[in-house]
């Protein structure tokens, strides 16, 4: 959803880029003009306004200093354009070494992805666990949420707000992430990556081994020219004494980060130290859209099922009035009784005081047994009433049926 803005152009595009990881954002002048600008991995890929495109748009905008902007989402084929620009943006300081010496020089790790804690150490038991899978959508959130247990950590890999995969599961949805993250006893860390870093960690979680032996016979320096010159997505997995590991990341030939992984996304100052290593292996990401197949479709909001409950409790109870309440009673219990995602209070139902509630599994309930409710009803009373008691129930409600996908279900009733 497009966010509007006013204020200093220079500072709200900088927080912009640490908060998001790819968007575009409209800019407009003191005399209307209008630039976008468009970014993607934490920077500034490109500016277009009416006259032009290029750096000359972009100095517009530092001069125009402070005004109104919008920041929004960019489409799919928007990303895959500018993925292809930044790909092919060169990468002079290292062409030029590799001129001089024949090599490629290690990369600076100076400028590595910033990782966000946003939730630490807090007890699953006390969390709104279905707000916070609702927030990770909306704030389209690419992170690790990290659930631990007495003796057991579970990780999930989320990408541009969907879970991706978790630590023993290739595909998961919405419904497998809350039940995941609602462990017995289970404590919640959510660390946000980023797109860059996420596609990279997915190599720890389930990538492809390029390359693993003693740190005396593998050259580094071999491993870091190939991540390098193919633009591979992955990670270099240093082992030291004592169990000391080192994750140095990269994202399309550039280094994004080395970290102690799994204390707490500590960051590492100095990741190669040849000669106190052990151990090298180098993984490669795999491509990270079929991990998110299970994971379409929207995440339920339980103020708009709670709104969508209302208005149907309304609904029934014109039912009972209109046939009596023990055949209302009796339709109720056979078509919603046993699914311990509702309390039954004669013809009414609720949703059970819980936070940790799986209100996507309660919206496919509604979804497959609201029709069949209707159709027994209208068998019942027979003619046009139900039909016309449902066109009347919609009216003004268009807008959260729609949301909840739900306007379908008074169709097909009786015409």
């Amino acid at each position: 959803m497009p966010i509007t803005m006013d204020g200093d152009y220079q500072k709200i595009l900088k927080e912009t880029l640490k908060e998001r990881e790819a968007g575009k954002i409209l800019f407009v002048g003191p005399s209307g003009e209008k630039v976008w600008v468009y970014f993607l991995n934490g920077k500034v890929v490109q500016a277009i306004s009416n006259e032009g495109k290029g750096k000359s748009e972009f100095t517009k905008v530092s001069q125009w200093k402070s005004g109104k902007c919008t920041i929004s989402d960019i489409t799919t084929e928007e990303r895959r354009s500018l993925t292809k620009m930044e790909q092919q943006q060169p990468l002079p300081p290292a062409a030029k070494e590799e001129a001089k010496t024949g090599r490629l020089p290690l990369p600076s790790f100076e400028n590595a992805q910033e990782v966000k804690l946003l939730i630490r150490g807090q007890n699953a038991k006390f969390l709104d666990l279905s707000n916070i899978l609702l927030e990770i959508q909306k704030s389209k959130y690419s992170g690790e949420a990290r659930i631990t247990t007495s003796g057991k950590v579970e990780h999930i890999l989320f990408y541009q707000g969907s879970p991706a995969l978790s630590s023993h599961n290739k595909n998961i949805s919405y419904s497998d992430a809350l039940r995941l993250m609602d462990a017995p006893g289970a404590t919640i860390d959510f660390y946000q990556l980023g797109e860059a870093l996420s596609q990279a960690f997915l190599s720890v979680m389930d990538g492809e081994k390029v390359i693993n032996g003693p740190a005396n016979v593998i050259d580094i320096n071999k491993v870091l020219e190939k991540a390098v010159k193919n633009r591979e997505t992955g990670h270099i997995y240093v082992i030291y004494p004592e169990n000391e590991k080192h994750y140095i990341f990269f994202y399309q030939g550039r280094p994004v980060g080395a970290y102690q992984v799994f204390r707490n996304w500590e960051r590492i100052g100095k990741p190669f130290d040849i000669e106190r290593a052990v151990e090298i292996s180098y993984f490669r990401s795999r491509a990270i859209e079929p991990y998110l197949a299970k994971a379409k479709g929207p995440i339920i909001a339980g103020k708009d099922l709670q709104e969508f409950m209302r208005m149907w409790n309304d609904l029934v109870g014109d039912v009972a009035k209109k046939v009596g309440k023990k055949p209302v009673e009796k339709s109720i219990e056979r078509h919603f009784n046993g699914k311990d995602l509702f309390v039954i209070d004669g013809i009414s139902l609720q949703l059970p005081q819980s936070n940790h509630l799986d209100l996507n599994a309660v919206h496919g309930v509604f979804k497959e047994h609201c029709p069949e409710f209707l159709k027994e009803i209208h068998n019942i009373i027979g003619g046009k009433w139900l039909p016309d008691q449902l066109q009347e129930v919609q009216k003004g409600r268009k807008e959260i049926l729609e949301k909840l996908s739900l306007n379908n279900i008074f169709s097909n009733i009786g015409g």
